[in-house]
């Protein structure tokens, strides 16, 4: 079963399935999708990142990668989730009722990226697309 921690969602609308890839996802891969994209996008809008359109293209090739290709796509979806994290301004101007759920977001990509240390480490380069 695919993890991501559990909150309610935000933003990103749901798909079916994403058009030209060969299956459908699953219930808990569509579900991880959703959140996570839900969380990039908050992220950008209330603290300034950029790139939730990059890394949510890059998840969405994660989830649909055939086996042979699943860590290399794994490994860009989180080099691209890593450079929205680090892309938000530190003293964004976030307001009072929307700090908790941004707080949450930060804290769930943040925790992501932390479980999967192991694809940023820069010793393990990605195989060409």
């Amino acid at each position: 079963m695919l993890e991501y921690q559990s909150g309610r969602s935000l933003l990103a609308p749901c798909p079916a399935s994403f058009p030209g890839r060969p299956a459908p996802l699953d219930a808990d891969a569509l579900d991880l999708y959703r959140r996570m994209t839900a969380d990039l996008a908050l992220v950008c809008a209330l603290g300034g990142a950029s790139g939730d359109a990059r890394a949510a293209q890059r998840l969405e090739e994660a989830l649909t990668a055939p086996p042979a290709r699943r860590t290399d796509a794994w490994r860009r979806a989180s080099l691209a989730i890593r450079d929205v994290v680090n892309s938000r301004y530190a003293d964004a101007d976030v307001s009072i009722d929307a700090c908790a759920p941004y707080a949450r977001a930060l804290d769930r990509l943040q925790t992501f990226l932390l479980e999967n240390a192991d694809l940023l480490d820069p010793r393990f380069p990605i195989a060409a697309a």
